[in-house]
């Protein structure tokens, strides 16, 4: 895979005819053979294996097209290289790429591998309007896949030799086959999510062939510094301009009508943002004189809706919308949504009070509070709890109460057999019957101040079950004045003063694998069988949607903990320790699943000692996602800081079961890209005081 040896002939880079090495016009296609080079790119002439690269066709931020001849069956390909402009650079040879040193070389091979994802993707992909690949090589420090070379136009440069703007007739003729490929991308569980003029082309016979899945480039958005560098204003709905956002067939959906948007107006949509704020309006072809049926123009627009939960959910009910009476169409989906959203209720708020085959008149209370906030009525709550007890074979009947343990008095270590973990279960959900009565209107209560924190319950417990402690970074003196705790986070040569001013409900337990199938609809986790361990295999990401469905029930505000609120609530009073319980190693077995104790695997949460605050597994068992991105600590003086505003990873905190004593500290921090992984890599929430 070098450069072809040095010859009085040579190639055209766009015909590949042979002519002479002096020669700079080609004779045959005219075309002008460049006399300087960028040196981005790869000089020719340069073979790769049986392909001779010819000129550039396209450069985006994470890849390079190039046109290339195929000397083994006499044809033109076009052949795309993996190359991250923000993360390497060419070497000086003209052929190797080079990733720039530290993070951004971790990011290098992430995106490669993403890139070698794409090419697998298209490969198993038949519909005859996606892209076709031949080949996959890796060579020179990076990749590169080779696809048919297609004769014709970029959708955007069809639209402009055509005046800048087409009939509605034609737009359809078009645009409507991108449907069916967009179907079998989806059914990959896989999504374009640039879909736009330039990554459609329109072939000598109009064709519509879909370009650039861009996989690297959708895996990292989450890594880089400029979120917005990856979504074409105009054609990205709201959710891509989010870290948070929630993406899926419609996120394709909008980015195709807003293709065919264009191509009728001659102009891109607003964006969402403005037109969310009020800023502008989107306006209908109609209203411009174009010629379309009333009917066709509102399903267009449905596919423009800029709340992604009021467009069609999938492909195949946008078409439907297409080819049936639109308003029944409507009233259809209106029913199944009604259906769908209380079996959501149903394994959401229903089925995880049901864990111990038993209903309990307080659980039931807590659902039917529950269902308000959806627009469930009484009668459709009674069937779906009927629905649920027959499901599990639970019953309906009262648990004797009992007072809660107080928070600070810890309990005996308890062993790993299964009948511990049942009683500890039993032990816990008695200790807080009488404290979860009312918890769903102290979630909701109005932001209160320090003094006033003694009106917050001291436990919450979610319609998930999921149990929330609260935590006061703060005493009161003797005159009830609030007086702020001040820890350094950073080291005694680089001080990084703290306080928290605000009090603040932290999960009791990391997110259990249980739990994230409840809201997801998935369970990610390598190690499974026990939807009490920790889910893990779960990115940063990932962590942002599911807190953003939990924040749709409307049972409080979601989020993941800053580092100083996760070290609070970790180290308590032990501020300035190793560990929560002291500097005395010894006891970490009694606290935490480490290398010692884990036998090479996460553990139920819960089975080990809590700190003071009454939280569980703040040392060991999996990393914990946090909010904050990674970078070094400021010096001074700082109250409820979030972080750096910038940065490519986000930080980890609390060691895990594969790792030692000393990287289950209080201070252990570890970072990844927003996008990464592990099977030692959890998460747990913190629920903010309303």
């Amino acid at each position: 895979m070098s450069p072809p040896e040095k010859a009085q002939k040579k190639y055209c880079l766009n015909c590949f005819r042979i002519m002479e090495a002096e020669q700079m016009l080609c004779e045959n296609c005219k075309y002008l053979q460049p006399n300087k080079y960028n040196p981005t790119y790869i000089r020719p002439p340069y073979r790769i294996q049986q392909y001779i690269l010819g000129r550039v066709l396209g450069h985006g931020g994470f890849a390079i097209t190039y046109l290339a001849y195929d000397r083994s069956l006499g044809t033109r390909v076009a052949i795309k290289e993996y190359f991250p402009a923000e993360f390497a650079n060419r070497a000086p040879d003209g052929e190797h790429v080079i990733p720039y040193e530290g993070e951004r070389e971790t990011l290098f091979q992430l995106g490669k591998d993403k890139f070698i994802a794409e090419a697998r993707l298209l490969a198993t992909l038949r519909n005859p309007n996606i892209i076709r690949i031949r080949q996959f090589i890796e060579n020179a420090n990076t990749a590169y896949f080779i696809m048919e070379y297609l004769e014709g136009n970029t959708l955007k440069e069809y639209i402009m030799k055509k005046g800048g703007q087409l009939s509605w007739e034609e737009t359809k003729a078009l645009l409507l086959p991108i449907l069916g490929a967009l179907e079998e991308v989806h059914s990959k569980q896989c999504y374009h999510r640039d879909i736009k003029p330039e990554n459609i082309y329109i072939s000598q016979n109009k064709t519509p062939i879909l370009l650039d899945f861009g996989a690297a480039r959708q895996h990292m958005s989450g890594a880089t510094t400029n979120l917005l560098a990856f979504v074409t204003p105009g054609f990205a709905p709201a959710e891509q301009y989010s870290a948070n956002g929630i993406q899926g067939p419609w996120t394709d959906i909008y980015s195709l009508a807003a293709t065919m948007y264009y191509a009728l107006m001659g102009e891109t949509p607003p964006v969402p943002q403005d037109r969310a704020m009020g800023e502008c309006e989107l306006i209908r072809p109609s209203e411009k004189g174009i010629e379309i049926p009333p009917r066709e123009e509102e399903w267009l627009l449905k596919g423009l809706e800029v709340k992604w939960s009021s467009r069609p959910e999938t492909v195949s009910q946008w078409r439907m919308m297409l080819e049936r009476n639109f308003t029944q169409t409507v009233e259809l989906k209106a029913e199944e949504l009604q259906k769908e959203m209380g079996m959501a209720f149903l394994r959401s708020a229903i089925l995880p009070r049901l864990t111990l085959r038993l209903l309990t008149p307080e659980h039931e209370q807590e659902v039917h509070e529950a269902a308000k906030f959806i627009g469930l009525n009484t009668e459709q709550v009674n069937e779906l709890i009927e629905q649920a007890l027959l499901m599990t074979g639970s019953d309906r009947r009262a648990v004797i109460k009992t007072e809660p343990a107080p928070l600070h008095k810890l309990p005996d270590p308890p062993t790993a057999s299964e009948s511990s973990r049942e009683r500890i279960i039993q032990e816990r959900m008695e200790a807080t019957q009488n404290q979860s009565q009312g918890n769903s209107q102290n979630a909701r209560r109005s932001f209160v101040q320090a003094e006033d924190s003694n009106a917050l319950a001291p436990r919450i417990r979610n319609s998930l079950g999921m149990e929330f402690v609260l935590v006061k970074p703060f005493l009161l003196n003797k005159a009830g004045k609030a007086e702020f705790v001040s820890f350094n986070l950073g080291t005694e040569h680089r001080p990084y003063n703290i306080q928290l001013t605000r009090p603040y409900y932290l999960q009791t337990t990391q997110i259990t694998q249980g739990q994230w199938r409840v809201v997801m609809g998935n369970n990610p986790a390598e190690f499974q069988g026990d939807d009490w361990q920790p889910v893990e295999q779960i990115s940063w990401d990932e962590t942002a949607s599911f807190t953003q469905r939990l924040n749709m029930l409307n049972e409080g505000f979601y989020r993941l903990p800053t580092e100083a609120e996760w070290f609070f609530a970790c180290s308590g009073e032990h501020i300035d320790d190793r560990y929560s319980f002291g500097n005395d190693e010894g006891r970490l077995q009694d606290f935490a699943w480490y290398d010692a104790n884990a036998q090479g695997r996460p553990h139920a949460v819960g089975l080990k000692r809590p700190n003071r605050f009454g939280l569980y597994d703040m040392h060991g068992n999996v990393w914990e996602w946090i909010a904050d991105r990674f970078g070094a600590f400021p010096i001074g003086d700082f109250e409820n800081p979030k972080g750096p505003d910038r940065g490519n990873s986000r930080v980890m905190r609390g060691g895990s079961w594969n790792l030692g004593a000393n990287y289950c500290t209080v201070k252990s921090r570890n970072y990844e890209s927003a996008n990464y992984k592990a099977s030692n890599l959890g998460v747990r929430l913190l629920l903010e005081p309303k």
